[in-house]
């Protein structure tokens, strides 16, 4: 009888311990979902964050105009033309080209809603016709943050470490959907505003 028992108490056990085993195993799957889910929510957390944190800064839409120069026959002379497209205003507008600082037509450095901006390019600095990837422009958006804005479109918003230093963020994309819906957005103002001169001579002679 004790043999018995003490192979019923060793079965016992044996199936207590596949029990606690099981249970283990099932509880750390419970818990690794939940770490999953957590973390997907987080993410889309971030992610609508770092858009609404874009929405503004994306609706910057800059341009190189040309306009025949007075002096020179068959020349032109490039503005650096920037819009807030946004619905709330811009401070802080300052711009480079090649790395010297541009002069826009107002001294503000205001740039409010649906209002545009134009600074002269140096003529001396273009060669045939300027290029986005030489200009840099600064502004703060509606909550205070400084951002720039490269010639390729991307952006950085400038942050605060811990130790107070100040650095840039990771190079960023715009909301590329705004930012295309403003630049039709563009292109139709110019249309109605002067069709013809926007057809004939918007771009000089063989760069269409």
């Amino acid at each position: 009888m004790e043999i018995v028992f003490g192979v019923v108490g060793a079965l016992v056990g044996i199936a207590g311990f596949i029990v606690a085993a099981v249970s283990l195993r099932n509880q750390a799957r419970q818990d690794k979902r939940l770490a999953e889910r957590e973390l997907a929510v987080s993410l889309r957390e971030q992610a609508a964050e770092e858009r609404e944190r874009l929405a503004q800064a994306s609706r910057l839409h800059v341009v190189f105009a040309p306009s025949r120069s007075p002096f020179m026959a068959r020349a032109y002379v490039w503005t650096l033309k920037i819009r807030n497209s946004s619905s709330q205003p811009m401070t802080g507008l300052r711009a480079t080209y090649e790395g010297q600082e541009l002069h826009f037509d107002s001294p503000t450095g205001h740039l409010g809603p649906g209002v545009t901006r134009a600074a002269r390019i140096p003529s001396d600095l273009v060669h045939d016709r300027p290029q986005h990837s030489t200009t840099v422009i600064y502004f703060s958006d509606a909550t205070g943050t400084l951002w720039r804005r490269f010639g390729n479109g991307s952006l950085q918003h400038q942050v605060v470490d811990p130790d107070g230093t100040l650095e840039w963020s990771p190079e960023k994309i715009p909301n590329i959907e705004q930012a295309a819906r403003d630049v039709l957005d563009e292109i139709d103002d110019i249309l109605d505003e002067s069709r013809e001169d926007f057809q004939r001579g918007f771009l000089p002679p063989g760069m269409q």
